[in-house]
């Protein structure tokens, strides 16, 4: 009695355990495009709370024909743009997809992307777990030089 008792427990409390243990994202971000390009990326954080290393193995969108993860990767002396098939995502670590460096690419986009527009997006992670989220489109700062 007591064995079942501990068993139905287990499955009860299960699924609150596991809730603390997923995959969040945040700060998601699209970058504005000029009106002829059909480009752009998608930046934003991804925190792993587990003690195990997981991955982003995919992301979609319906504002874009294609969609991949990419990285930026320096080749002699020239920085281009590599797709990925998955992101690591580190233990007990945040993962930062920004300019530059890891990112998610989008290729034929439907329309333009424009400042105050929020595009859906759907992540799907190697547990098998998707989240759709609602992505802002904003300008991208440009770096300030100094004299």
């Amino acid at each position: 009695m007591k064995t079942r008792f501990f068993t139905l427990l287990l499955c009860l409390l299960s699924p609150f355990s596991w809730a603390s243990g997923l995959v969040e994202v945040s700060h998601p971000w699209a970058k504005e495009t000029p009106p002829t390009v059909t480009t752009s990326a998608i930046f934003l954080t991804i925190t792993n709370p587990t003690a195990e290393e997981r991955a982003l193995v995919s992301a979609s969108t319906e504002a874009a024909g294609i969609t991949e993860l990419h990285t930026h990767k320096m080749d002699n002396g020239v920085m281009k743009m590599r797709k990925l098939q998955r992101i690591n995502l580190s233990p007990k670590a945040d993962t930062e997809l920004k300019p530059h460096g890891l990112h998610i690419m989008l290729f034929d986009l439907k329309e333009p992307l424009k400042e105050g527009m929020v595009i859906p997006l759907t992540l799907t992670f190697d547990t098998g777990r998707t989240m759709t989220l609602s992505v802002p489109v904003k300008k991208m700062a440009m770096k300030q030089h100094h004299h």
